[in-house]
């Protein structure tokens, strides 16, 4: 102990200060959140709903088919001469009666001329035969000619008029061999390649082939209809006759959204294929701008039968997950529950049909479901569908010419 010295504890580190004003400043924090107000629960949120109905509705077969042309022509050389002249370009459409082909014209030309020649001779025979005929005939009648030189006058006649009819016959012939050295458009469609060139011989010893065309439109669709279906049209009295009550035939190919082209049945075969069970038919559609080339792969649907017990909801509600298509529905307390559902045919006003999951009068969830979860509250506003604004635009046949996918 020093007396006159003050007291003097041991100094206080920095570090323990520095904790000290920390720990303040957290309980003077803690102490404003406290005075702060809780933030507000979420807002129910709004979608809109519609209730499962049912109404008319068409069902359809459906097969898968094949185009092929109406009609193909393999053009060929029907005279011998050499190719003088190719008219046409490949791959071009041509016309009915358009020149393709020129062959060597000089020795068909010579022919005719020589028939033509043989035709004035066999006329003037006849004409001298005709009035030999009439003076003996003549003379006959006054008892100045005998028998045989009335006959005589009537044989030679009859033989000048059938030399008249060999060289008129022999002059068409030359005429027709002449024309064959023009080699036209038998029909029109479209020509490939040419397959022969400028200075080849042809139909040498055989009818070569100069040519193919083939008529784009119409063009012919073919499919398989099975022994099942066949059966169920004969017990609703269709035995397969082609007539005005044969339904049409809707077409799609494999890029395009639904059967937007529209055709008509024409040919039924007469029988089954009994190796595979099928009966063989073809639909015919107008192609003015070739969209349905010959040789590809279609699909075809045919209306089966109508209904107005399907049970129809707006397709825009239906969702994909991993067990496959579903719907939110609504119970009684609006709270979201998630339907799987089993869907069938579709209308040209946006509804499809359901086939199981549902049994009618179901409400269920068409905008809004981005905001809706299964097993919270939702709160619902009516929704107007298309088919509402179109009071009955889900009519079959409306359905059917739409070309709607199914």
């Amino acid at each position: 102990m020093h007396d006159g010295m003050p007291f003097s504890g041991p100094p206080i580190s920095r570090r323990y200060a520095s904790f000290t004003l920390l720990i303040g400043f957290a309980i003077v924090a803690l102490g404003g959140c406290r005075d702060q107000a809780a933030p507000p629960p979420p807002q129910t949120p709004m979608v809109k709903v519609a209730t499962a109905k049912r109404g008319a509705l068409t069902e359809y077969y459906k097969y898968n088919g094949v185009l092929r042309a109406a009609s193909t022509v393999e053009v060929r050389a029907r005279v011998r001469g050499f190719v003088e002249r190719i008219e046409f370009e490949p791959s071009t459409d041509v016309k009915k009666g358009d020149l393709l082909f020129v062959l060597e014209q000089d020795r068909y030309q010579a022919a005719v001329d020589r028939a033509e020649g043989q035709l004035q001779q066999a006329r003037a025979r006849l004409e001298l035969a005709q009035t030999t005929f009439d003076r003996v005939q003549r003379v006959f009648e006054k008892n100045a000619a005998s028998e045989d030189e009335m006959s005589n006058a009537r044989a030679d006649l009859s033989q000048r008029q059938a030399e008249v009819k060999t060289a008129e016959a022999d002059l068409k012939d030359a005429q027709i061999d002449l024309s064959y050295t023009e080699i036209r458009a038998p029909l029109s469609g479209r020509v490939d390649d040419h397959q022969v060139d400028v200075g080849d011989l042809v139909g040498s010893s055989e009818a070569t082939l100069l040519c193919t065309i083939v008529q784009m439109d119409p063009v012919h669709a073919y499919f398989d209809v099975s022994e099942r279906i066949v059966m169920q049209y004969l017990e609703r009295g269709k035995d397969g006759t082609i007539d005005e009550t044969t339904p049409p035939a809707f077409l799609g190919l494999i890029n395009e959204e639904g059967y937007p082209h529209k055709g008509r049945i024409d040919y039924v075969d007469n029988m089954l294929d009994p190796s595979t069970g099928t009966i063989s038919v073809r639909a015919s559609y107008e192609n003015p701008r070739t969209l349905l080339y010959p040789g590809l792969f279609c699909r075809i649907r045919v209306p089966a039968f109508e209904t107005d017990e399907a049970l129809l909801i707006e397709e825009k509600a239906v969702g994909s997950g991993l067990d496959g298509k579903y719907i939110l529905m609504l119970d009684e307390k609006d709270v979201v529950s998630r339907q799987s559902v089993t869907l069938g045919e579709r209308t040209d006003d946006g509804r499809i049909q359901v086939i199981e999951g549902l049994q009618g009068g179901e409400r269920y969830i068409v905008e809004g479901l981005q905001k809706a979860r299964p097993g919270m509250p939702v709160k619902p506003t009516p929704y107007e569908s298309n088919a509402s604004k179109s009071a009955g635009s889900n009519d079959t046949t409306t359905n059917a010419e739409a070309g709607s996918d199914a």
